[in-house]
């Protein structure tokens, strides 16, 4: 019964006021709001870190050269070898079970 009250009051009752975020000092950096303590250390922060990240390779946004690769070529593992060279043999018309590797 008690539960129910608390719902119906909480229901009829307008939410607190905002008031107390005003008192808050804004990161210009992250947009998160913090007491004036918090805020020193932390804006103080937050500036060295997007400095890092506007600098540092490789992040998002960042595009590569046109005409090369963002990643490097990777080395042909022994499947795909092996793969594309019965690949090979099926188009020349060699029979693939026919095919001796390794020799």
């Amino acid at each position: 019964m008690c539960r129910l009250l608390e719902e119906i009051v909480s229901a009829l009752l307008p939410p607190p006021p905002v008031v107390f975020l005003l008192y808050y000092i804004q990161c210009p950096y992250c947009m998160r709001r913090f007491n004036e303590a918090a805020a020193e250390r932390h804006i103080n922060f937050c500036k060295e870190q997007a400095a890092r990240r506007a600098f540092a390779p490789g992040q998002k946004g960042s595009k590569a050269p046109p005409g090369k690769q963002a990643t490097p070529k990777k080395e042909p593992t022994l499947t795909s070898a092996v793969g594309t060279l019965l690949q090979n043999k099926t188009q020349e018309g060699t029979d693939p079970s026919q095919v001796v590797i390794g020799k």
